[in-house]
């Protein structure tokens, strides 16, 4: 992965009714502790933690308004990666070893 990682970012005109959708979405993730976002075949997938950094924004100048909310965490360790790295060591080899045993290299005259 890049040092940028993923990323999808979009800016449009929308009816309240679909930010109202959007927001309601990004609220049902933060619940269930994932919010996904896809455009087109790019995926994000993102795991909040239980402590979020939060900025908000609310601005009016000449005729126009302005709220933004932003919402930052730490990554977590999934579970499944961190049981990837976990290291085991025993004198018995797994069950369901597949590997072929190893062949000693022949001596070469």
């Amino acid at each position: 992965m890049s040092k940028k990682g993923k990323e999808i970012e979009m800016e449009k005109e929308m009816q309240k009714s679909e930010v109202i959708d959007y927001l309601e979405s990004i609220v049902d993730g933060l619940k269930l502790g994932k919010i996904v976002v896809q455009q087109g075949q790019e995926v994000v997938s993102l795991c909040p933690s239980d402590t979020l950094k939060v900025e908000v924004e609310a601005k009016q100048k000449k005729g126009k308004e302005k709220f933004s909310f932003k919402m930052e965490w730490k990554q977590l360790e999934s579970i499944s990666s961190a049981e990837e790295n976990d290291v085991n060591i025993s004198s018995q080899e797994p069950e369901n070893n597949t590997m072929e045993p190893t062949q000693e290299p022949s001596e070469v005259s």
